[in-house]
């Protein structure tokens, strides 16, 4: 007996030894005739070629496989298909030959040849199993022989499929830590989390915000990466497994997060004292929405919040990481801090910009430990350990932002289905109310709905009593966020006092109506005042703003900014206002579809101070309601110092190294024009033809559709609205609108003049990098694209992806290099039939568009879209290889505001660009501002 647990205990250390070294093992059983036998009938008919054992090595092997069968069971030797293919070098997927290890030889002609997909190859074994009655289920080795063939691209998806083979319900896999060489860069291991297309929701009647194309640039590269490898000698890395159908690693969150400070410093100087309390009053008031936005976001998200402003108020970061003990590692601290701070960046456990839900990159034991540490007992949640299962869960339904069962959303109870918000949607279009300021619950028992209003207060003369609409009792309640609704219109209440002018103290008064009764016509009412405040010297706004979050694209997610405008680079954008409609003109839809009267808007560029919301756009144009937009007007504002915070130390993954060399010249100019001509050109044009109690705002006899060539046959009838029609979809396609004006118009060398672009050369170098980086991140806007569920997780990447395919169809113009093996990405473009072939391309898709939206054609227009935006088989393999190279998208570090000690002028606290930056600028604001 203990010579057999010798045995057991040598083979199983040889075991661990040949994994080390040679990244994966393989292990065969022995029959009674001495024949070896290997576990499945495809893998004995492959052609896989195999390494040759010393027989003392496979005599142990066999002793203990045969002793121990469940050794070979995915429980033990999932982690270490996790460890092949997160710590195996090239060398070693190429040829097997190239290891070194003495007591066991690699003959030259082992090179790893199987000769089928290795999904195809696990699913057939895996079929065989089931036919020939076998018991046992599929076993790591089965995997790990289909990983090491020659198809790289599909080890992600292989490692999924092993989890959806193998596991039946939770389980956490940890890797064994027997040798340094065991350290594994977490970088390759966890970072499938994050950062920058999606089913989007829509925003009326434009998506009015701009995203910025690039992703961060200070992670991981083609070459290798620069992350601090994460050593295992303390502790084990953990990959959390739900449902069996979930790699919880895509959820992780991601090492290496670039976080850039907001610089407003010098701005903020520049004003008078009066003018800094103003932007310091409404500051606080955007702010005091942080729990808005999270409890819109998730259930975990706001108690995540309060949980780590607690903790981080009685300690450090640098703090807990000298309380290292038994129970987590220094690692684990590192890991627990980047959870936090990106949490606060984006309010809540979902990234503010694809809707995926991150978890922590440690333990969740070692996560409650620290949790403990820091944290007094009694100012623990009441359910801690409930608390943490949910940030854990990564089952389906809990993963990306959506309806149930395949999304999750708290604009929604959770026994919400779209049926119900489709309902309740229905139901406030016909009593004419704005759905911004709700969220909708149903009650389990009588399937009612209550439909609640964001308000301080009650009104006097709202009604209690429900209504049945279609079948259903629908109530409208009030005092949704009712505590931040008060302590806000507190604030805009001392604003109000250091107002630059009279419209803007009317503009005040409105919004502390809306907030304190929640009634959107006050909400309107502020935006016709703040659209009529010209060239203010802080500049601001607030409340329930874009509805991309929402699934339903009805709801508003809480946002309030305040900047400080540069005067300076504001009148280059007001020399585009003043020459608008000579552009306008030059847009293919013809006359007859844009607006009868361009109303001049105020267009200004920002040094934001703060911005309390999920995250910060580059450009904005609201408001967001279609009437006032067409018959009032609108702004625009370029947030500088978020389009500035930008490094070009490292290259951008996918581009050639000569078209890198161009982009660090070009791309800070040809943002500008973006964002400009996005904004203004974009997002400011088009009419919508629609019908109120006055008629038509066209005459139908006479306008004719483009694309029929016969009249116009349908619009919006009274109460309908962009956003309501085109639902859903309405972010995405107005964003590809507004994302294709800026490609058509931005090559006109005069607008180009106006943004100080002066040669022929230097436009035609600006020209190449805007759509070059429109079809980057197209291309790269996979990643929001979940090809499980067919589905985008967000707006501006679908839009992208739109312009993407509409330029593939021209031949020749768009070059991609795709390498058979997934290892590496090129895009390129033939710039010099930009303004030949591609400018006709756009020209046709604008028109399509236009047309579509101006003439609330939902069928052809949902269907012209839905056809552009199709992701084929080509483009799931190129999204593998684009989510093995993804970097993590930045983060902002915003500064906070306080009155000096005579109340009479106000301080800025600045925080440095880090992981502690960030989790200290989540306490000193939050101290000041509570999170109810």
């Amino acid at each position: 007996m203990v010579s057999q647990h010798v045995t057991v205990l040598v083979s199983i250390t040889l075991l661990f030894f040949l994994v080390a070294q040679f990244h994966v093992v393989v292990v065969v059983r022995k029959e009674d005739d001495g024949s070896v036998r290997w576990p499945l009938k495809s893998l004995r008919d492959s052609t896989m070629k195999v390494p040759t054992l010393s027989s003392e090595q496979l005599h142990h092997s066999v002793d203990a496989t045969n002793d121990h069968e469940d050794h070979l069971r995915g429980d033990s030797f999932f982690p270490l298909l996790c460890y092949f293919y997160a710590g195996a070098s090239d060398s070693v997927r190429d040829d097997v030959s190239t290891t070194r290890q003495p007591t066991a030889s690699f003959p030259s002609s082992t090179k790893k040849s199987l000769d089928i997909d290795p999904i195809s190859f696990v699913d057939a074994s895996i079929a065989e199993t089931e036919a020939e009655g076998e018991k046992r289920e599929v076993t790591f080795l089965d995997f790990i022989n289909a990983a090491v063939s020659g198809n790289t691209m599909n080890r992600t998806l292989l490692i999924r499929r092993f989890c959806q083979v193998h596991f039946r319900q939770r389980r956490v896999a940890t890797i064994p830590t027997t040798t340094a060489a065991q350290t594994i860069t977490a970088a390759q291991m966890q970072y499938t989390a994050a950062s920058t297309t999606t089913t989007a929701s829509s925003t009326p009647p434009s998506s009015c915000c701009l995203e910025l194309n690039v992703s961060a640039t200070t992670a991981k590269e083609e070459g290798g990466n620069n992350h601090t490898a994460a050593s295992l000698s303390s502790t084990t890395t953990t990959a959390v497994v739900q449902d069996h159908n979930i790699m919880a690693s895509e959820n992780l969150t991601p090492q290496g997060v670039p976080y850039f400070p907001l610089i407003v410093k010098e701005a903020f100087a520049s004003l008078t004292p009066e003018q800094r309390l103003y932007a310091h009053y409404m500051n606080w008031a955007g702010w005091s929405g942080t729990a808005v936005v999270a409890r819109q976001l998730s259930d975990a998200s706001l108690p995540l919040l309060q949980l780590f402003v607690k903790l981080f108020t009685r300690t450090s970061p640098s703090a807990l990481r000298a309380a290292v003990g038994s129970e987590f590692s220094l690692d684990d601290v590192a890991r627990f801090t980047e959870f936090v701070a990106l949490t606060y960046s984006n309010m809540g456990n979902y990234l503010s910009f694809g809707d995926s839900k991150f978890i922590p990159a440690l333990p969740r034991e070692n996560f409650v430990a620290i949790v403990k540490a820091g944290v007094a007992a009694d100012d623990l949640p009441e359910n801690l350990e409930g608390l943490v299962s949910t940030v854990y869960n990564v089952s389906e339904g809990n993963t990306v932002l959506g309806y149930p069962p395949t999304g999750s959303t708290a604009y929604y109870s959770s026994n919400i289905v779209e049926a119900d918000a489709v309902l309740a949607n229905k139901y406030l279009e016909s009593k004419d109310i704005s759905g911004y300021n709700t969220r909708v619950f149903k009650d389990g028992a009588s399937g009612d709905l209550r439909i609640r209003l964001a308000s301080a207060k009650t009104p006097a003369n709202a009604s209690t009593a429900p209504e049945t609409f279609e079948g259903v009792n629908i109530f409208v309640e009030y005092e949704d966020h009712s505590r931040e609704m008060q302590l806000i219109a507190q604030y805009l209440e001392s604003a109000k006092a250091f107002a630059e002018n009279d419209i803007q103290k009317q503009m005040l008064d409105s919004y502390v109506k809306h907030f304190t009764f929640g009634d959107i016509n006050d909400h309107k009412e502020s935006q016709k005042f703040w659209v009529a405040d010209k060239g203010p010297t802080v500049e601001t706004n607030i409340g329930f703003i874009e509805s991309y979050r929402d699934p339903s694209g009805v709801r508003g997610e809480w946002e309030g900014f305040v900047a400080v405008v540069d005067k300076v680079q504001s009148k280059q954008f007001d020399n585009m206002v003043n020459i608008a409609e000579t552009f306008i003109a030059r847009l293919p839809w013809g006359k007859d579809f844009e607006k009868d009267v361009f109303t001049r808007p105020d267009f200004t560029s920002l040094k934001i101070l703060g911005f309390a919301s999920s995250g910060i756009p580059a450009g904005i144009c609201i408001p967001n309601y279609d009437d006032i937009r067409q018959n009032v007007g609108f702004k625009n504002v370029y947030l500088d110092n978020v389009v500035g915070a930008i490094n070009f130390d490292q290259k951008l993954n996918h581009l050639t190294d000569e078209d890198w060399a161009l982009y660090k010249t070009a791309f800070l100019p040809a943002m500008s024009v973006n964002v400009g001509v996005h904004e203004l050109l974009g997002h400011g044009t088009g009419k919508l033809f629609t019908e109120d109690e006055d008629g038509l705002n066209f005459n139908k006899d006479t306008v004719i559709n483009p694309i029929t060539k016969l009249p116009v046959a349908t619009w919006y009838k009274k109460g309908e609205t962009w956003g309501s029609k085109f639902g859903g979809l309405a972010n995405a396609y107005e964003e590809c609108r507004a994302e294709a004006v800026a490609l058509f118009l931005g090559m006109e060398r005069d607008l180009l003049e106006i943004f100080n672009v002066a040669t022929m050369e230097a436009q035609d170098q600006v020209v190449h990098i805007l759509w070059l980086n429109m079809i980057r991140a197209g291309l790269v806007g996979l990643e929001f694209y979940s090809p499980d569920l067919k589905q985008w997780r967000q707006a501006h990447m679908r839009a992208r992806f739109c312009i993407l395919q509409k330029l593939l169809l021209v031949p020749g113009f768009i070059n991609i290099q795709h390498d058979a093996a997934g290892k590496a990405l090129t895009v390129s473009i033939d710039a010099s039939r930009i303004r030949t072939e591609g400018r006709d391309a756009i020209g046709d898709l604008l028109t399509y568009l236009n047309v579509h939206k101006a003439t609330a054609n939902v069928a052809d227009g949902s269907k012209f879209f839905e056809e552009l935006t199709a992701v084929s088989d080509e483009f799931v393999a190129i999204r593998t290889t684009i989510m093995s190279l993804r970097k993590p998208r930045k983060q902002f570090v915003q500064a906070h505001t306080r009155l000096t000690a005579d109340g009479k002028d106000v301080e800025l606290v600045e925080f440095e660009g880090s992981v502690d930056g960030a989790i200290h600028a989540l306490v000193e604001r939050h101290r000041d501002i509570p999170l109810f």
